[in-house]
């Protein structure tokens, strides 16, 4: 996806670690048009392509959706930051 080439491009030209997040409109961030299993695929995405150094998501998620996203990071050794 966009975002995920987006990320890499950002994590190339700043040459410093990147930390990818979604914050959700609940806590503050802007409304987007995914429900949370896409959010979660994007997560995943973003991790398999090493596109940032970093993943940040939520805790008070689906404990399902956690697990998947932590997965996902640890198969590519990226550092999960968790929210609250």
């Amino acid at each position: 996806p966009e975002v995920v080439a987006l990320a890499r491009e950002i994590r190339e030209a700043a040459r410093l670690p990147l930390l990818f997040t979604r914050r959700s409109a609940q806590e503050g961030g802007q409304a987007i048009p995914l429900d949370e299993g896409a959010v979660v695929a994007l997560y995943q995405a973003v991790c398999a392509e090493g596109a940032a150094d970093l993943v940040d998501y939520e805790m008070d998620r689906d404990p399902s959706h956690l697990a998947a996203v932590r997965e996902a990071a640890r198969a590519r050794g990226i550092a999960l930051v968790l929210s609250f």
